[in-house]
C-alpha cells in the first residue's frame, strides 16, 4: 500500500511538472512571437521610411542610403509598381491581431503556439534578413532568404489550412486572425520570390534579350498556376493567396506598361487568367458560408496522429 501511494504521489508530481513545463513553453513562445513581430515591424517601418523619403540620411544613414527602399533598385521585366508593397502594411495589421488576440485564446494557442511552434518566429526572423538584404540590393543573398521564407511560409500556411480549418464551415475569428494573415503572407512570399529571382539572375530590362523575355513569361505563368493551385486545392479555395498573386501580376503590368515593355501585356493576360482563380475562391467561400454543414475539423491527437 505504501508503495502504491508513493507511485500515485510520484505520478502526480511528474504530471504537475509537465503542466508547468508546458505553461512555460507556451509563455516562452508567446513572448518570442511578440518580440519577433516587433522586430519584423520595426524593420519594415524603417524600409517604408526610406521608400517614402521620410528619413534624413545626412546624419543617420550612410550617404548612399537614400537609394534604398521598397520599389527602388534594379529594374527588370518583373519589377512591380511600388504600391504593391502596401500589402506588407496589411499583413502587419493582421499579424498584430494574431499577436494581440488569437494566440492568447485556447483555440489560437493550439494553432499559433502549439502547432506552429517555432515556425512563426523563424518566419519573421528570416523575413527580416530578406528585408535587409533586399534593401541593400544584395540580390543573390536576398534570393536565398526569399526562397527559404517562401518554402517555410508555404509549409506554415499548409499546416494552418489543412489541420485547423473547418472544411465545410467558416469561423470568423479563425479567418480574420489566422487564415487571412498567413494566406496573404504565403501569397506575398511567392510573389517576392519571383521578383527576387529576376533581380538576382536577370539583366536589367534595358539590356535584356529574348531569353529574359521568355523566362519572364514562364515565371508569370508559374505565378498564375500557383493562384489556380491555391483556388482549387479545397472547396472554399484560398482568397488571400489568390488575391495577392493576382494583384501582383497587375502591379507588374502597371509598372512595365509605363516603360512600354511588351512583357506588360503578358502580365496583364496572366492577371486576367488569375482573376478566374480569385473568382473561384470567392464563390467557394460564399458557398461554404451559405450552405456549409457537417463541419469536419482535422487536428493532431495527443498520440501524434490525426482525429476527425
Amino acid at each position: 500500500m505504501v508503495s502504491l501511494f508513493l507511485d500515485k504521489y510520484q505520478l502526480r508530481y511528474v504530471a504537475n511538472l509537465v503542466i508547468k513545463f508546458n505553461f512555460r513553453s507556451y509563455l516562452t513562445l508567446q513572448l518570442l512571437n511578440i518580440l519577433t513581430f516587433l522586430w519584423f515591424t520595426a524593420a519594415n517601418v524603417f524600409a517604408f521610411s526610406l521608400s517614402f523619403g521620410l528619413r534624413n540620411h545626412n546624419k543617420i544613414d550612410p550617404p548612399e542610403q537614400w537609394k534604398y527602399g521598397y520599389g527602388i533598385g534594379k529594374e527588370t521585366y518583373l519589377t512591380p509598381a511600388p504600391w504593391i508593397y502596401v500589402v506588407l502594411f496589411l499583413v502587419h495589421i493582421l499579424f498584430a491581431g494574431t499577436i494581440a488576440f488569437a494566440q492568447w485564446t485556447k483555440r489560437g494557442k493550439d494553432i499559433v503556439v502549439g502547432a506552429l511552434n517555432f515556425r512563426w518566429p523563424a518566419l519573421m526572423i528570416l523575413s527580416i534578413f530578406w528585408t535587409g538584404t533586399w534593401l541593400r540590393q544584395w540580390y543573390i543573398i536576398s534570393w536565398v532568404f526569399a526562397l527559404v521564407v517562401a518554402v517555410l511560409a508555404a509549409h506554415t500556411h499548409r499546416i494552418v489550412k489543412t489541420r485547423y480549418r473547418l472544411e465545410n464551415e467558416l469561423d470568423v475569428n479563425d479567418e480574420v486572425f489566422i487564415h487571412l494573415p498567413f494566406g496573404l503572407f504565403h501569397g506575398w512570399t511567392v510573389l517576392i520570390l519571383a521578383i527576387n529571382t529576376f533581380a538576382a539572375f536577370a539583366p536589367i530590362s534595358l539590356t535584356s534579350g529574348l531569353v529574359s523575355k521568355v523566362m519572364a513569361v514562364w515565371i508569370l505563368a508559374i505565378i498564375s498556376g500557383m493562384a489556380h493551385l491555391a483556388a482549387f486545392s479545397s472547396r472554399s479555395g484560398d482568397i488571400p493567396t489568390t488575391f495577392i498573386l493576382t494583384l501582383g501580376q497587375f502591379a507588374i503590368f502597371a509598372h512595365q506598361i509605363n516603360r512600354k515593355h511588351l512583357i506588360a501585356w503578358f502580365a496583364f493576360s496572366f492577371g486576367i487568367v488569375s482573376v478566374w482563380a480569385l473568382a473561384k475562391s470567392i464563390y467557394g467561400t460564399v458557398d461554404v458560408v451559405r450552405h456549409g454543414a457537417g463541419a469536419v475539423r482535422l487536428e493532431e491527437s495527443h498520440d501524434g496522429g490525426e482525429t476527425q
